[in-house]
């Protein structure tokens, strides 16, 4: 089948609303209150068509000041403090309410109602759950935009609207009263515990089963340390925080099993409206993750856009929607690199997949997905690496081949994960055996080749604007050279037909 050649890229550009106010949307939030600096271009006559995007902006900069919690707790200070316990934000940090303190200089409690960031000891936190009340003594430090270590998670922290952390200083933790029942949070918990007990009856290796555990459930308390490192090291550590990947490919799993349905129109309708339910059935199995509640989101509104025409205008603006939607609502996500690698994955595979699609000669389907697999991969690990450079400070080649393996094999994980729970099929259990095992077995191959993992070599703020300049160079040429390829694709084959 011939293919029509893309629209230019001013073209483009004009067909893609949200693209525009997004992009104008996170300069807002990233320079906040600077960008007071450029609004009198609104009051010039001949740029009247940048005044709806300035507003966009200056709405985006007002909303980081919304979004940022306000100082309540006297800081540098041990205080007593009551709070009530809600989202886990890392493995010893949370965030909770605050209802009172005792003011030391005062010698009396005081009511207060803020947000504050909580650290305490893993095994200790454990034993709580959301929306316990919970009275402690703890060091108030102030989380601030200038602290000295630029990739620390205290900054991290402050970027996503905190402005002060406890530090809980190891006395008695008094349980003031249990958390009220939460329906969605008492069946998402009940439905990890299903999944925790049936897949402890698996022959696979314990730290396996606490793999498949956190690829199903996103319950990452069976993951030791060491394994952590080993998958980090390997570039596959993606697979043990449920993200944009697990959920893509179980809309990917969804449309293929239900494909049936798009014959009828009604039943088209059906099939979409299903997709949707369930990827919000799974975001409730991982307890509403906010990574999985974005993956879901965008999932959604793909699935919804799966009437119109797959152009890359509406994948385009459907992505950029998306990022608006959750941008709007926390604007702090713009720092999240969850967000920043996942939104750019998902742009590489839209750019690069349908090129190579398109370049593949006739060949058998299978054939076809081999080449796409280790196509997206390619495109993927291309786009991301500055970002993982900047942040993580290490380059693996490795892992290429590793996530090559790993893109093969996560649809036949996650079926195989999903039929287990259904049934403790035992082919199912020699299946996932077999599979752990080849992982297993490629990391210590390709672990062991000389510079498989290079760390601490992190890249610098210049170094990565330099670096994504020159990938926006890189998509500019494979976008010319596309054209080009069409185009003479088009010119021979006209020929042959005059002929």
């Amino acid at each position: 089948m011939q293919r029509e050649l893309p629209l230019p890229w001013t073209e483009q550009v004009k067909l893609m609303p949200f693209v525009r106010i997004t992009l104008f949307f996170i300069a807002g939030i990233l320079a906040e209150w600077w960008v007071l600096l450029v609004f009198p271009l609104f009051f010039f006559p001949k740029l009247s068509f940048l005044r709806l995007y300035l507003c966009v902006a200056l709405t985006g900069a007002v909303l980081v000041q919304l979004h940022r919690q306000t100082r309540v707790l006297p800081e540098e200070e041990t205080v007593s403090m009551t709070v009530v316990m809600r989202e886990t934000l890392k493995r010893d940090y949370f965030e909770a309410s605050l209802l009172s303190y005792s003011d030391t200089l005062r010698q009396r409690t005081v009511p207060a109602d803020g947000t504050v960031v909580v650290s305490m000891d893993t095994a200790l936190l454990r034993q709580f759950r959301y929306g316990d009340t919970l009275s402690f003594r703890a060091y108030v430090e102030p989380l601030y935009k200038d602290f000295p270590d630029v990739r620390s998670y205290r900054r991290s922290l402050w970027r996503q609207g905190f402005s002060q952390l406890a530090v809980y200083c190891g006395d008695e933790v008094l349980r003031v009263r249990s958390g009220r029942r939460f329906l969605l949070r008492e069946i998402s918990a009940s439905a990890r515990d299903f999944v925790m007990s049936r897949y402890a009856g698996l022959t696979v290796a314990k730290k396996d089963a606490g793999v498949l555990t956190a690829m199903v459930s996103g319950d990452r308390s069976e993951l030791s340390k060491p394994l952590r490192t080993r998958y980090a090291h390997g570039g596959i550590a993606h697979i043990l925080a449920i993200s944009g990947l697990h959920v893509g490919i179980i809309a990917l799993l969804l449309n293929l099993l239900l494909g049936w349905m798009n014959r009828i129109y009604q039943l088209r309708v059906c099939k979409t409206a299903l997709i949707v339910v369930l990827l919000w059935g799974y975001a409730l199995l991982t307890g509403l993750a906010p990574s999985v509640c974005r993956a879901a989101l965008m999932f959604s509104l793909f699935q919804v856009a799966a009437f119109g025409v797959q152009s890359a205008v509406i994948r385009y603006n459907v992505l950029f929607a998306a990022a608006f939607l959750m941008l709007a609502v926390s604007p702090s996500l713009i720092y999240d690199i969850g967000f920043q690698l996942s939104f750019l994955a998902v742009y590489a595979l839209f750019f690069f997949v349908p090129k190579i699609d398109a370049c593949l000669p006739v060949a058998s389907p299978a054939w076809r997905f081999v080449c796409l697999t280790v196509g997206a991969t390619l495109a993927v690990q291309l786009v991301t690496q500055p970002l993982v450079s900047y942040h993580f400070g290490t380059f693996s080649w490795v892992s290429v081949l590793n996530n090559l393996l790993i893109a093969l094999l996560m649809p036949v994980l996650l079926t195989a994960a999903f039929l287990y729970l259904l049934h403790p099929f035992a082919f199912v259990d020699k299946l996932l055996v077999f599979c752990f095992q080849l992982i297993d077995d490629t990391l210590d191959f390709t672990l062991s080749l000389p510079g498989a993992i290079v760390t601490e070599r992190y890249l610098s703020l210049p170094g990565l604007a330099m670096s994504l300049c020159g990938l926006a160079g890189l998509l500019a040429a494979a976008e010319y050279g596309y054209v080009r390829y069409l185009r003479r694709n088009r010119f021979v084959t006209g020929m042959k037909r005059r002929g």
